[in-house]
């Protein structure tokens, strides 16, 4: 059991202790509806925190009876006929009145009196005693009700934190003369400032929001905001807060334009993506888009694998549309990141009774008769994973074809007990794993002139790129993979003229350091083999003699060093290149 309200504002009820004591020249004990005395003056102060079940019967009455209680002889009275500490009781006269909070006991306060000259004196007033206690009762109550309201307030306040940080969209809070109150995360990914930041900004009229026009096809309002010198365009709306017909404030809610507009751009693609659109000719890329196209066909459920940036949705929405369910939905969930308790109810929905049934259904129901893709299945709690395995098998409730995809190594992390087996070969037992771009290497040229043409249409703008450019690029390792290949192009577009042939010397920067100081080259390990070959033949000469010196200080046998000289076609030569 948890703390009670009394012991959560314990120092104001030793307060009110402290003055009743000194202003009646009485003792006061005050213990809360678990029996933990909160508040003690004299006798009483020493046993602070501490249960008094075994000495409280007359507190454990009041509890019960929610009523005022009277105790003319400690000791002797009915009620104290039971309790432990009869026998050794010093009080001659005893007053407990219950503090009541909303209908419910919180605690009980008493007035006890040690001095037996003083008693019948107290006798005479006790009424007004009474009346006195159960006011002082009330006060106390009145303080309790105040701390859980302002306990109330903090946790509204912080989950609305929660919540608004949560949600996709930048907000802004502005007071009643347009000063920033409060911005959420994603605002602070858009703006590229925090609250600090922005409150100063406004104050020396370096940040300002200069509203634009309607955009039809949203509803919304397009604004631009100027942070210094910089410009973001959005998207959005600003609501006023009303009090009392009053506007008390205003709350601008937007997205990020340009996002809005890829988005768009990416979900128009993604509708019709086919086997045919996914661009690739390396061999080992044609052999996985052929597996890929006739696994969808079959309906079973699969595991699509492959490194960050390699295309697993987009392989994943070919397959919906290549299947019997392409007329059905294709419905996604991200699982990287995510919080276990908003996960399960983005798949499996929400429970409560206030919200109509389509805003209860999880995805799963959502993408009934149709493919549901779950990205990143490998981050799932285990308890998840066990909720996904009985949907998976329950065929009656759930017509539904799952894809799910990973990065990760899901055979060791299921041998480490992260991952359940029983779900981890339901999966595997149809797999695709796609390969990175560093094994397609005819692949990069053709996918970045696909980017090219695709950021040239958006940006409209004419850019072609040099062979010694696409060279480049082919030494890259692209350890972002496709994605990394998209980013990439599309920065250059961005930072380029509307018409332009762009050379080696006329990349960004950053981009020609990122692509020349970390080539692939540096990693093949056949060059890597031919390299030191050349190296221990250029030190030990070229005769039959020299040669099995060299083999033996690469540690290899004479033949298979003979077999390398004609395989790497390294020639007869005194000095070897």
């Amino acid at each position: 059991m948890g703390l009670s309200v009394l012991h959560s504002i314990k120092d104001s009820v030793l307060k009110y202790a402290q003055v009743i004591s000194t202003v009646l020249e009485m003792d006061v004990d005050i213990v809360d509806d678990q029996m933990i005395r909160i508040a003690g003056t004299e006798q009483f102060y020493k046993g602070m925190s501490k249960p008094i079940d075994d000495e409280g019967n007359a507190f454990k009455r009041v509890l019960q009876t929610q009523q005022t209680l009277v105790v003319e002889n400690p000791g002797r009275d009915e009620v104290c006929l039971t309790c432990g500490s009869r026998f050794d009781c010093r009080e001659e006269y005893e007053i407990c009145c219950p503090v009541i909070l909303d209908g419910s006991v919180i605690g009980v306060i008493s007035l006890a009196l040690f001095d037996k000259d003083k008693k019948n004196e107290i006798i005479k007033k006790q009424d007004n005693y009474v009346m006195f206690l159960e006011q002082i009762s009330s006060l106390i109550a009145a303080k309790a009700a105040e701390y859980i309201r302002f306990q109330q307030q903090a946790f509204s306040v912080q989950l609305l934190d929660k919540l608004i940080d949560c949600i996709s969209e930048g907000v802004i809070v502005f007071d009643q003369s347009k000063q920033i109150l409060y911005i959420n995360e994603r605002s602070e990914q858009i703006l590229g400032n925090n609250l600090q930041q922005l409150v100063y900004l406004k104050k020396i009229n370096e940040f300002a929001i200069h509203k634009l026009n309607s955009t039809k096809h949203l509803k919304q309002v397009e604004y631009i905001v100027r942070i210094r010198s910089k410009k973001i365009n959005l998207v959005g709306n600003i609501y006023p807060v009303m009090v009392e017909g009053r506007e008390e404030g205003s709350v601008f809610i937007f997205h990020d334009i340009s996002v809005l507009n890829r988005n768009l751009l990416h979900s128009q693609n993604i509708k019709n993506f086919s086997f045919e659109r996914i661009i690739g000719e390396e061999d080992n890329f044609t052999k996985t888009k052929e597996n890929a196209k006739r696994l969808a066909y079959s309906d079973v459920n699969l595991l699509i694998s492959g490194e960050t940036g390699t295309g697993k949705e987009i392989f994943a929405r070919a397959i919906h549309n290549e299947s019997s369910r392409k007329e059905k939905p294709f419905i996604t969930i991200i699982c990287t990141g995510s919080v276990e308790s908003v996960i399960e109810k983005e798949i499996f929905g929400y429970e409560q009774l206030q919200l109509n049934e389509d805003e209860r259904l999880g995805k799963l129901h959502l993408a009934q008769s149709g493919t549901l893709f779950i990205d990143e299945v490998g981050d799932l709690t285990p308890r998840l994973q066990g909720r996904l395995m009985q949907a998976i098998q329950n065929k009656r409730d759930y017509d539904v074809r799952i894809i799910a995809s990973t990065s990760q190594d899901l055979k060791s992390k299921t041998e480490s007990g992260e991952f359940r087996k029983d779900l981890y070969y339901s999966l595997i037992a149809f797999e695709i794993s796609i390969p990175p771009v560093r094994s397609r290497p005819k692949d990069i040229p053709l996918l970045a002139r696909y980017f090219l043409e695709r950021f040239c249409h958006m940006e409209g703008k004419k850019i072609t790129l040099s062979e010694n450019v696409i060279k480049l690029m082919k030494g890259y390792s692209w350890p972002g993979n496709v994605r990394e290949i998209e980013k990439i192009v599309n920065f250059i577009v961005n930072t380029q003229g509307d018409e332009k042939h762009v050379d080696i010397d006329q990349l960004p920067a950053n981009i020609k350091k990122q692509l020349t100081e970390f080539t692939g080259e540096q990693y093949n390990l056949e060059k890597l083999e031919k390299a030191t070959i050349l190296q221990v033949l250029n030190a030990f000469g070229s005769s039959t003699d020299s040669k099995k010196r060299a083999a033996k200080e690469l540690g290899i046998g004479v033949a298979t060093l003979y077999r390398k000289l004609e395989k790497y076609g390294i020639t007869e030569h005194k000095q070897y290149d």
